[in-house]
């Protein structure tokens, strides 16, 4: 009965996350929406997907900042923006971390 919760709960965070994906939403909002506990929820997370909260949102902004510089239309200051970073080097650097290649040479 527990892992059907966890799943529920789980599956509830990654539309939260999804949904807000490109804002500052902290663990402990997510699962004060979900109702549950930090903790549980976290638990609930990794268990169900095999990844962190923090790393599935990572996963979605790079994933989106991908997209956006593939289309070529974006500067790297408006993909910054759009994923959710205010600073554009914050952005290139946890781009490049992320990728292993700056977001200017991905772009090209």
């Amino acid at each position: 009965m527990s892992r059907f919760f966890d799943a529920q709960y789980a599956i509830a965070a990654q539309e939260i996350v999804r949904k807000h994906y490109n804002t500052i939403i902290t663990t402990a909002r997510i699962a004060m929406e979900v109702g549950v506990s930090e903790r549980t929820l976290k638990r609930a997370f990794i268990n169900h997907f095999h990844i962190g909260i923090y790393e599935f949102q990572l996963k979605l902004r790079m994933e989106k900042a991908k997209e956006l510089l593939e289309c070529g239309g974006c500067t790297i200051k408006k993909v910054a923006w759009q994923v959710g970073y205010k600073r554009q080097s914050a952005f290139a650097q946890r781009f490049k971390e992320y990728y292993g290649v700056s977001a200017l040479r991905w772009r090209r």
